[in-house]
């Protein structure tokens, strides 16, 4: 879009470029390449929106989430450059007086509040948007993504997060406050690697007159919802009399965000709210020892109190719960424990009676004069969280270092076909196919020997699992000891089957067209972290009959690439390390330049949530990991029209 000169000047006035930078440039395409504005910038001032990018004495650079209360950008401060969060108050709330002090609430809250594992306020006022806060701006990610897009942690990493965030949660008590929603995605992972907790909101001090009344927290607003706090990390004190529930009931949401960071599941799983409150109320504690072995009744006893049932039973502050932690562990609190980096659960020695023993061509090698004892690498394929960690760690306790983990089929063949590993451990039923259909795609697929591979059911199918598989597979049943785990990898190991002749998944696979010409000079972004998956999606590109490919291994290497040149269509992955499929979808959307391209996301994604964010990105179609060449080309076909119509009249 070109400007015109009563355009540039104003966003000059408003401080949002410099004379230099109008006198240098032809367009706002031409600023956004030159990353004077933001793409998120750009769309305001197409809009005729500038006002609304100017918030006191800071410019908004991108939106960041939204949530009950408002909206959170982030923003630079025009004179002294320096990043900030604000938070403005959502225009539903403006005229709400509940909404309004709440707001207030946090804002005088979060002003008494300095500690470096608490999220810090600058300043706070009114504009014509509203009421609005601003905060320190934490570059990283809450630990409700990371957990979603990593999968479970180890305890060294989890206990690290835990520490810093109970230090920051037990300042905000000594404050005589209680956070009231504490959970995963309220605690912010600095790319620095510390953590800070934030999201003050629901905050209340302690025998206060401006504390929520009951029968405020109880009313049925779109505001409460009935009650202040997240079901699943909420203690059955909470639940029964939100008013009523001081700086303990903290410790027992703590407590459940530590059980997620190493299960990547909620501490319990019902799906109703009401058997949620039933769960957390009555159901018995699951055992912490699982995540660490080693520690027995000190380390249970320890875990529940943390998650006590009443409250009287629990720690009765953060600063004893660590200390106790501290001893039971054998750590010394008079040091600072800095936040470890993020590393697999510590490895003990390999025990010679469990070490699997290997194939020829998997013998140790000598490396500058020493052996290599390193068992082979493993990916492991297992749906649910707990149980993945628990494989993981067994394996590690037998030795193994390089462990590669998926949850699904579809995430399981990139897996392989991007590490090649050496054995793979996967569970019989997945949610998108099953072990044996792993083990089938791996073999037709593939172009070399196929891996070791031992499969896990239950002892009851067993038997017919055996049958059915054939050679090559080994059939762990369910519950399995790390040395009957070791001795299946060992079996395993001796029946590898290798395939007669190998082909790879573009031979005989790709769809068949009537017409390649129409695609010919069809402009195509492929963009994923899995090499194996971009090559699947531009084989079918290719046999579609287009030429111009381009790809790209992180969403945030295809928006480099996405501010230099435009294309007509773009498949993209969901979850990638830099910047997710989503986040890439919502900036192209909110770029003039790519009104026209066709968007197809591609996610092994299943929680209900996360998917509804997906499927609201903006994408043209949101396809499932598993789905087929034909129906990838289909969904392109569908689309294409659109674009035909828009190349005719060029």
């Amino acid at each position: 879009m070109v400007l015109r000169s009563s355009q540039w000047d104003e966003l000059i006035q408003n401080g949002l470029i410099t004379s230099a930078a109008k006198a240098d440039s032809n367009s706002l395409e031409d600023l956004i390449n030159k990353g004077l504005l933001t793409p998120f910038q750009v769309s305001k001032i197409n809009e005729g929106k500038i006002s609304d990018l100017l918030i006191g004495s800071y410019v908004l650079l991108d939106k960041l989430g939204a949530g009950g209360m408002g909206s959170v950008f982030k923003a630079k401060h025009r004179k002294m450059r320096r990043i900030a969060a604000i938070k403005i108050l959502s225009a539903e709330l403006l005229n709400s007086e509940e909404g309004q002090l709440r707001f207030q609430r946090e804002i005088e809250v979060v002003a008494r509040l300095c500690h470096p594992n608490v999220v810090q306020a600058y300043d706070a006022g009114e504009c014509a948007a509203g009421q609005y806060l601003i905060m320190e701006f934490v570059d990283g990610t809450d630990l409700h993504h990371l957990v979603s897009r990593m999968g479970p942690l180890s305890w060294n990493e989890a206990i690290g997060y835990f520490r810093d965030a109970a230090k920051g949660l037990a300042y905000i008590h000594k404050q005589g406050l209680t956070h009231r929603d504490i959970k995963p995605a309220n605690l912010l992972k600095s790319n620095m690697g510390g953590i800070k907790v934030t999201d003050l909101g629901l905050v209340r001090l302690q025998g206060s007159e401006d504390s929520p009344s009951k029968q405020e927290d109880a009313s049925a607003s779109p505001l409460t919802m009935g009650i202040s706090g997240t079901f699943d990390y909420m203690a059955p004190e909470q639940a029964e009399d939100t008013s009523g529930a001081d700086h303990r009931a903290d410790i027992y949401s703590l407590g459940c965000t530590l059980w997620f960071l190493l299960s990547g599941q909620h501490l319990y799983t019902e799906r109703t709210l009401v058997a949620k409150v039933k769960a957390h109320a009555n159901k018995p504690i699951p055992k912490l020892g699982q995540f660490l072995s080693g520690h027995g009744e000190k380390l249970e006893h320890w875990w529940n109190r943390m998650v006590a049932k009443q409250p009287e039973n629990r720690h009765p502050d953060l600063d004893t719960a660590l200390l106790e932690l501290d001893q039971l562990l054998g750590i010394s609190s008079s040091a600072p424990q800095p936040t470890p980096e993020p590393i697999v659960a510590p490895k003990p020695p390999i025990t010679p009676s469990v070490r699997p023993n290997y194939t020829p061509e998997e013998a140790p090698t000598v490396v500058g004069g020493a052996l290599d004892l390193s068992p082979p690498s493993v990916l492991i394929v297992e749906p649910s969280g707990f149980q993945q960690g628990m494989i993981v760690k067994q394996l590690a306790e037998i030795g193994h270092k390089e462990i590669f983990k998926a949850r699904c089929l579809a995430n399981a063949l990139e897996a392989y076909f991007d590490s090649k590993p050496k054995i793979v451990v996967t569970s019989f039923v997945l949610p998108d196919g099953s072990g044996l259909q792993l083990f089938e795609r791996i073999i037709n697929e593939g172009d070399s020997a196929a891996p070791a591979f031992v499969l896990i059911t239950s002892e009851a199918d067993r038997e017919s699992l055996q049958s059915q598989a054939g050679s090559g597979i080994t059939i762990l049943a369910k519950p399995f000891t790390k040395e009957s785990l070791a001795e299946a990898i060992e079996t395993a190991c001796h029946n590898r089957s290798v395939p007669e002749g190998g082909s790879t998944i573009m031979d005989s696979k790709n769809p068949v067209v009537e017409s390649v010409s129409e695609w010919a000079h069809a402009r195509v972004l492929v963009v994923d972290d899995s090499g194996f998956a971009r090559k699947r999606r531009g084989g079918i590109f290719k046999a579609l009959g287009v030429q111009d490919i381009t790809e790209a291994a992180d969403g945030a290497d295809a928006w480099t690439i996405l501010q230099k040149q435009t294309f007509d269509f773009i498949s993209t992955d969901c979850q990638m390390p830099n910047m997710s499929g989503d986040e890439l979808v919502v900036k192209i959307r909110s770029d003039a330049r790519h009104n026209h391209t066709g968007l197809v996301m591609i996610t092994g994604e299943t929680d209900p949530e996360l998917l509804s964010r997906v499927r609201s990105s903006g994408a043209d179609d949101v396809l499932g990991k598993t789905v087929s060449d034909s129906a990838f080309k289909g969904v392109f076909q569908k689309i294409r029209p659109k674009w035909s119509a828009i190349e005719n009249a060029r």
